[in-house]
């Protein structure tokens, strides 16, 4: 019989209920801070040390990288009560998307799941490469896929943690590393029958989503059990000297987003 895997055991499918496919419970967001900490002025209007309140909450909206508050969380409570308020509207599961590289406890994340009574399905598979622990980096695709099941199979850093689902993440320009990620996961997904997120980063050219579609096809995965997330940055042009320059640039383009679900996949409009 199918079952769908949680932070706290095996679960029938009837049991999800309404499920949000793309959450981050607990995270460490330094990554982030590494990436573009370069865009931080000298005398940033929000401090490192500043935690998050109403009266900045609209500069952090545009940069959440200038305090540790906002980039990370690992307050079980606050994220328990969260969840609990999710429940109370309806909801019933969420799919935690923090893969090594965001990644903070899974037994954190199992103890948020039990005290808010919301299925967390967690994940297994890889983040982008800056974020990743210094062993990942000269692994190629079989030890990935190794890795992943090594969780699959037996738990997550040493707990009884199991993941229900892969995600990867592009972010780079398709360095072969990343590309190695997306095969592996690729690989796991078939064998488990997981279903799979792909993260496509902002800086990406929208034609990217076809270039993920072609190697997912390459290994076999079935496209509708594949989502392609963060579909909703690649509608619109953001780059305001093309904006200025190519009039024509204006509006949506929406024949990217036509392809991918044409060929079956799922995609995720989630950026706003």
């Amino acid at each position: 019989m199918p079952e769908i895997m949680t932070v706290l055991g095996p679960i029938a499918p009837e049991e999800l209920g309404f499920t949000s496919m793309h959450e981050h419970i607990l995270y460490d967001g330094q990554c982030f801070r590494r990436r573009f900490g370069n865009l931080i002025p000298p005398n940033p209007p929000v401090k490192v040390d500043e935690p998050v309140a109403l009266d900045n909450l609209g500069m952090l909206k545009h940069g959440f990288i200038m305090s540790d508050d906002a980039i990370v969380m690992k307050n079980v409570e606050l994220m328990a009560a969260e969840l609990a308020d999710f429940r109370a509207e309806g909801g019933s599961a969420v799919v935690d998307m923090s893969t090594p590289g965001l990644r903070v406890d899974p037994l954190a994340t199992r103890r948020v799941s039990r005290q808010s009574g919301v299925h967390i399905v967690t994940t297994t598979g890889f983040y982008s490469r800056d974020s990743w622990p210094e062993s990942f980096l000269a692994m190629g695709p079989a030890e990935m896929e190794a890795h992943m099941m090594q969780e699959v199979e037996n738990g997550i850093e040493g707990t009884d943690v199991r993941p229900g689902h892969v995600k990867v993440a592009i972010e780079e320009d398709f360095s072969e590393p990343e590309v190695n990620a997306l095969r592996a996961g690729a690989r796991v997904a078939r064998r488990t029958g997981f279903s799979m997120t792909v993260h496509q980063g902002m800086l990406l050219k929208p034609e990217a989503g076809i270039r993920i579609a072609d190697l997912l096809a390459e290994e076999g995965i079935e496209p509708d059990r594949v989502v392609i997330a963060h579909n909703d940055g690649n509608f619109v042009e953001h780059e305001l000297r093309t904006l200025i320059l190519d009039p024509e640039s204006w509006g949506l383009r929406l024949d990217i987003a036509g392809d991918l679900l044409a060929r079956g996949l799922n995609l995720s409009i989630d950026c706003f």
